[in-house]
């Protein structure tokens, strides 16, 4: 995959705001409410540059977010990650 690409996807993941979660779960079929994606984005936030393409940073996020929130947003979360990187051809 173009690293430029990656470059971008990772970008837009890692700007994204509350209000743009719900939204992209909701294209993607997702339910989010406002209160789990505003825990999910800051613990995003918190990790600094969130490489989404890299297995074991993503997997440790997903960890966090169920323990946070639930396991059905956390599988929800990979489920909308996975869908990302398969529309970017990774």
């Amino acid at each position: 995959m173009n690293a430029l690409i990656k470059q971008l996807v990772n970008q837009k993941i890692n700007g994204l705001n509350a209000e743009e979660l719900i939204k992209l779960g909701n294209k993607y079929g997702v339910t989010i409410s406002r209160k789990d994606a505003e825990t999910v984005i800051n613990l995003l936030h918190s990790r600094g540059r969130f490489d989404v393409f890299q297995e074991k940073e993503r997997k440790a996020l997903l960890k966090e977010i169920a323990q946070k929130t639930n396991a059905d947003l956390s599988q929800s979360m990979e489920g909308l990650f996975r869908r990302l990187m398969k529309w970017m051809g990774n």
